[in-house]
């Protein structure tokens, strides 16, 4: 009779705070997938996002190697140019900051029809890569139709 007194409360209290403020977070699978056939190497720095007529989007590196990014104008299909990024040291203007592409993958389009596609993963040496990439664009605002894409290297 004892253990039932004390399953009761215990049974209760853990169902209580299921079905409370310990919910699930309200998330959205993603609408576009880019792969990258590659690890995310161990010395990036940053990880650069650029979608033309959208814009750039930049994460940390501590990601391992998995970003969202959430606004992708949906009126369009999503050109996307992904580089890793080290710091450099070499005068860009004001800021006296450079920073080297490391490495590159796209660009990949991607669409409503395509919306899942692999990009190869191409390797420079500090300063021999392509430019970083900057392109201008507006992402979609709150609403506006958008699209999310999830970026991931998956070696």
């Amino acid at each position: 009779m004892g253990r039932k007194r004390l399953r009761r409360p215990l049974f209760w209290g853990v169902s209580l705070l299921v079905l409370s403020g310990c919910a699930v977070e309200e998330w959205r699978n993603a609408d576009l997938q880019l792969d990258i056939a590659s690890a995310l190497p161990s010395t990036a720095e940053q990880v650069r996002v650029c979608i033309d007529g959208a814009g750039v989007r930049d994460h940390g590196a501590a990601a391992v190697g998995r970003f969202a990014v959430p606004g992708v104008p949906a009126v369009r299909p999503a050109v996307v140019t992904v580089q890793v990024l080290i710091a450099g040291s070499g005068d860009t203007g004001a800021t006296g900051d450079a920073s080297f592409v490391i490495g590159q993958a796209g660009p990949a389009t991607l669409e409503s029809d395509a919306a899942y596609t692999k990009a190869t993963y191409t390797e420079y040496t500090a300063g021999e890569g392509p430019s970083v990439c900057d392109v201008t664009g507006s992402f979609a605002g709150d609403e506006e139709e958008s699209w999310l894409l999830a970026v991931r290297f998956t070696d």
